[in-house]
């Protein structure tokens, strides 16, 4: 854990800084209530230590798993279950929890065998999880309930008299002029963003069929299906922390998306010899994938009917006074599709001298037409020194020794959509008013300034290096 300040290393911290700018010495007897200052003075109390007080000092994590596999000379299959359950170490009382529940199921079927050749092969795997998790505030520093503990105050208490958090109302009552902004960070989470669940089903399947017509040529189809589901729900309550940090009413917030990922791949490859020492591994392909096709929902409410109850903090449970206490919105998912062709030819000569040469050509829906499509080469050698006859005095002390060599250029798509075209925004955050009316109305702009040029990011790279082993395969080096 982190060592952070405590009450009496804070006074002479504040001290000191006030003197080395030439303010007049803290009153800390005025700015603090006087009984507490008497405690740190007298060593009875420290002050708070908001990381310890958050710490889940016995987080537990649990990990299960079961497999089952089987099958026979035309079919095996492959079943599993798995649980995984985990509690935050920091978030006290309100800690992160997460659970997770998997199935599996992959089979496999040769339908048509000759000898040791699968002509019709087909199979498939599914696969199920379910989660669910709570969490804290752990975004940037302004949402971060970690950074708050860090910086929480050590003079301000946690709870007060009653064992309620120590608010706003409380130092009101017990005279506390120092920093009105200063809150309890742990009061602030529970109220603010401790108090939430989410919820998400996810399925992933995939089916493939392989047809083998004669030996070492192989055609290959794989179609894939990932379909995502989830919700979110959470409850902000009233409070008044500091001058800074208050909420007149509380809130629940609900929101729900679902869609799914399509992808279709097919090969062809085809393994040969020629003078039984030249071997070849030639591959053609297409791919298409299509994501993004979903959409969302998301609500918000004020004033529940059930206060600091979660387990009740629906928007059914809610009773809005005025239409600005409430909000709703939706949107569709950021959809894209990428299409690709690509080759592949591997040659081998007696495992000594090794290349390979790709080229593949993909095409993204983010660009506009005439600037879709990227073209990405690659080549690699490699020679393997220790198969040459000069190369046998070292052979009895080094096993292996590889030198290879490869230069490729890749690409990359992933931009927002349609920043090749100059949309249209209608939104709240450009609104006009008209002559001498009250009431503003929503405007429209262009939020895009389109980019027809754009086209694929091309990134190259160069790679030169050895491959050595020695002493049995003991050592082994990789440069």
């Amino acid at each position: 854990m982190p060592s952070t300040l405590n009450a009496q290393e804070y006074i002479a911290v504040m001290d000191e800084i006030a003197y080395n700018m030439g303010y007049d010495k803290i009153d800390w007897s005025s700015q603090i209530p006087d009984y507490l200052y008497q405690r740190i003075l007298d060593g009875s109390w420290t002050g708070t230590n908001w990381m310890e007080e958050i710490r889940n000092k016995n987080a537990l994590t649990q990990n299960h798993a079961i497999n089952l596999v089987g099958g026979q000379e035309y079919s095996k299959y492959s079943v599993g279950f798995s649980y995984t359950s985990q509690e935050g170490i920091l978030g006290k009382p309100v800690e992160p929890e997460f659970e997770r529940y998997t199935g599996r199921i992959n089979t496999e079927y040769n339908v048509i065998k000759s000898g040791d050749r699968d002509i019709l092969k087909i199979g498939q795997n599914l696969t199920y999880s379910y989660t669910e998790k709570t969490g804290i505030g752990v975004g940037n520093i302004y949402s971060n309930d970690i950074r708050y503990m860090l910086a929480g105050n050590p003079l301000l208490s946690l709870y007060n008299a009653e064992g309620d958090y120590y608010d706003q109302d409380d130092k009101y009552a017990e005279g506390w002029l120092l920093d009105g902004a200063t809150s309890n960070p742990v009061a602030a989470m529970v109220y603010n963003r401790g108090q939430n669940i989410s919820k998400r089903h996810t399925l992933q399947a995939n089916a493939y069929l392989e047809i083998q017509p004669i030996q070492d040529l192989k055609f290959r189809s794989v179609f894939g299906y990932k379909m995502s589901s989830s919700t979110y729900r959470s409850y902000n309550a009233a409070y008044n922390l500091s001058t800074t940090s208050t909420s007149a009413y509380d809130k629940v917030n609900q929101n729900a998306q679902v869609g799914y990922n399509v992808t279709w791949e097919n090969t062809l490859g085809y393994n040969f010899k020629w003078d039984a020492q030249h071997a070849f591994d030639v591959l053609i392909g297409q791919s298409i994938e299509k994501w993004g096709m979903g959409d969302n929902i998301s609500a918000s409410g004020g004033r529940s009917i059930f206060p600091n109850m979660f387990d009740y903090a629906w928007l059914d449970n809610t009773n809005p006074n005025e239409l600005s206490e409430i909000s709703i919105g939706g949107s569709p998912w950021n959809s894209g599709a990428l299409a690709s062709f690509f080759g592949r030819v591997n040659y081998n000569y007696k495992e000594t001298y090794m290349a390979s040469v790709i080229l593949r050509a993909d095409g993204s829906a983010n660009f506009a037409r005439g600037k879709r499509w990227g073209y990405f080469p690659s080549v690699s050698a490699g020679w393997v020194m220790t198969n040459e006859s000069f190369m046998e005095p070292v052979t009895n002390w080094m096993d292996f020794l590889k030198i290879r060599a490869s230069w490729g250029q890749n690409g990359n798509a992933s931009i927002a959509n349609f920043q090749y075209i100059g949309t249209i925004a209608f939104d709240d955050n450009n609104r006009y008013y008209f002559g001498d009316s009250n009431s503003a109305s929503v405007g429209a702009y262009r939020d895009i300034l389109p980019n027809r040029d754009l086209t694929w990011e091309t990134s190259e790279q160069i790679d030169i290096g050895l491959d050595t082993r020695f002493l049995s395969g003991r050592l082994g080096v990789v440069f």
